[in-house]
């Protein structure tokens, strides 16, 4: 099944195939946002960013270490608290060699006690969590349970939960590891074979799942089933992809996608029915390693700080960005192996996120005429709000009147901005000076494909 099939019993997220192209620029349009500051809603967690790298990261020596200094002051300059997922496509085919060392016939599949305990001083070093995937497709309950154990021991403080399997609903059939038909049925099997493996090994191992592609319907049963041994519900989404697809531009990244919406949804009505948090644990803008000239534009983080906010408001225990060395959607980046790692669009969006997402979003109502604006608001503990404010029209500017429901005269402005929707270098965050009421609103400017956050302190 390809990941990006939708059908109404998974509420699988897609993004539609029809092309979507942006019409010429428009005239500035007028839009009334209205915020409820006493009608709170979910509490945003101080671990809500993350970051997902694949198992086949692991045998480089020069990624995942504390002597990657640009690496770790990036991610530390996101918060000092978020979590790291290992697992991705590569951790159906890697497997932990607990002696002898890393097979050097097969430098790429395997990985040795020495690359764990560099992930471990690295994970030191950031102050993160880590979620760590086992590989169920090639692998065995004993391989998981030796891994799982060397993983505990050298990580334990840092480890919030392992993951069996990787994206289980795409195992069965087309050339993979389970014959067609494979079901959440016979995924559950095999699940508890594993826990029970890693169990005698681990006792006090938490677990996180099942990390579905696309089948949302499998997450019921699963919980069902689970429950009782589960730190978290996990899932994975991309917008748009593969990345070959010549359809894949900006302008579809940037339009709504109503699957995404009633999936989120759905996710969030059973996390709480089972009383679970959950996590988007894998996602990016396009799958298959992301598309140069979109993945890696200002579009992209404007697309990424809307989806964080927009998980941030349905309840989700946070957001895994899909990560690596040289992938264009990459947040943090290495140009050329000579370079040291930079950030891209969407780490700037990452890191206005973890600057304005404090304390518990607040209800915040948008009434935007057709054009493509979101609206978003949180309230931190010691009363003050902020309001974001998310243009991803590619046709028009947006002047927004807004009511923040505070008593504040003056309120600070920071953007997220560059050169245009396709801008890869120049892309930064930076202060605007402050709104002033006017007849109990104030009024904020926000050009198309921006954001704004305005502070209103009490």
């Amino acid at each position: 099944m390809n990941r990006r099939q939708f059908s109404v019993a998974a509420l699988t997220f897609s993004a539609g195939l029809a092309a979507r192209a942006a019409p010429a620029h428009a005239a500035v349009r007028r839009i009334r946002v209205k915020v409820e500051p006493a009608r709170a809603g979910a509490r945003i967690p101080s671990d809500f960013l993350g970051l997902s790298y694949e198992s086949g990261e692991l045998p480089h020596a020069d990624f995942f270490s504390a002597r990657n200094r640009s690496m770790v002051s990036l991610i530390r300059g996101l918060g000092p608290n978020g979590m790291i997922r290992i697992g991705g496509n590569s951790s159906e085919r890697t497997l932990f060699r607990s002696e002898g060392g890393r097979d050097i016939k097969q430098p790429r599949t395997t990985f040795a006690p020495a690359d764990v305990d560099r992930l471990a001083g690295f994970m030191d070093a950031i102050g993160w969590k880590l979620v760590w995937g086992l590989n169920l497709a090639t692998g065995t309950p004993d391989d998981a349970a030796r891994e799982a154990a060397y993983v505990m021991r050298r990580l334990g403080k840092r480890l919030a939960a392992f993951q069996i399997g990787n994206e289980p609903d795409l195992l069965g059939g087309d050339g993979r590891p389970r014959p067609n038909g494979y079901g959440v049925a016979d995924y559950l099997r095999e699940w508890r074979t594993f826990v029970s493996a890693v169990r005698a090994r681990v006792p006090d191992a938490r677990f996180a799942g099942p990390d579905v592609a696309a089948r949302i319907d499998w997450l019921k049963p699963f919980a069902e089933d689970a429950a009782k041994d589960l730190a978290m519900l996990t899932y994975h989404y991309y917008d748009e992809g593969p990345a070959e697809d010549p359809k894949v531009s900006i302008a579809r990244l940037l339009a709504p996608d109503p699957a995404f919406a009633r999936g989120l949804e759905e996710m969030s009505k059973l996390a709480r029915g089972y009383r679970l948090p959950f996590r988007l644990i894998e996602t990016n803008s396009v799958y298959n390693g992301g598309r140069f000239g979109v993945s890696d534009t200002l579009a992209a983080g404007i697309w990424g700080l809307d989806l964080m906010f927009r998980e941030a408001a349905a309840g989700s225990a946070g957001v895994n960005f899909h990560a690596g060395r040289h992938r264009s959607y990459s947040p943090i980046a290495q140009p050329s192996p000579l370079d040291p790692y930079g950030a891209r669009p969407l780490y700037h969006a990452m890191r206005l996120f973890g600057e304005t997402a404090r304390g518990r979003m607040v209800d915040c109502t948008v009434r935007a005429d057709g054009i493509n604006v979101a609206a978003y608001a949180c309230r931190s503990d010691d009363g003050t709000i902020r309001v974001i404010l998310v243009n991803k029209d590619l046709r028009q500017d947006a002047s927004v009147i807004l009511d923040a429901g505070t008593r504040s005269a003056r309120a600070p402005v920071r953007r997220l901005t560059g050169r245009g929707p396709s801008a890869i270098d120049g892309v930064s965050i930076i202060d605007d000076l402050p709104l002033s009421r006017s007849h109990n609103t104030f009024i904020a400017d926000v050009p198309l494909c921006s954001a704004a956050v305005v502070t209103f302190v009490e």
